[in-house]
């Protein structure tokens, strides 16, 4: 099972791509979607052609994406919002199933506290991801990474709850 997870930005949304087919997820791909910033119209189109690149290339049974919370500044909240909704019609247009975490939801996911710093979940995922081990990648990059094995893990507690 491959699940694409991501972390929506205003200048870089950060993706990674795991294979959670085998016992320890192994990371298949990482990086940056960067996009455009001439104008909201070559940013968004920039991020709906890489990403549609991204899942023709891998093929993800899942995509996984953060929800927005609250924002402070309401013009970051809105690009943000902007390329959520992008992410959002990309997963429809390519009829893959499509999960949303809260920051909280997966730093209670991979730590097991909802309230951890971002220190302690990006040790987690370098113990717990294949691949993960001796990355230097940015932090929205490493969410990209805990939100999709946030997705894998709760997919497996969701396959075990509908065998009961």
């Amino acid at each position: 099972m491959i699940i694409l997870g991501i972390d929506p930005g205003t200048t870089a949304t950060g993706y990674a791509v795991l294979d959670c087919a085998v016992s320890k997820p192994v990371l298949l791909e990482s990086g940056l979607l960067r996009a455009p910033r001439d104008s909201a119209q070559a940013r968004l189109t920039g991020i709906h052609d890489s990403l549609t690149s991204i899942i023709r290339k891998w093929r993800p049974s899942s995509l996984a994406v953060e929800k927005l919370y609250f924002e402070k500044n309401k013009k970051t909240a809105m690009a943000v919002s902007e390329t959520r909704g992008i992410i959002l019609l990309t997963a429809a247009i390519q009829k893959i199933t499509l999960s949303e975490y809260s920051p909280l939801e997966v730093k209670k996911a991979v730590t097991g506290y909802g309230r951890a710093e971002k220190p302690a979940v990006e040790k987690i995922i370098r113990f717990s991801v294949a691949g993960a081990e001796s990355m230097n990648a940015k932090d929205d990059v490493f969410d990209a990474i805990a939100i999709a094995f946030t997705d894998h893990l709760l997919g497996k507690f969701r396959s075990r709850q509908n065998t009961k």
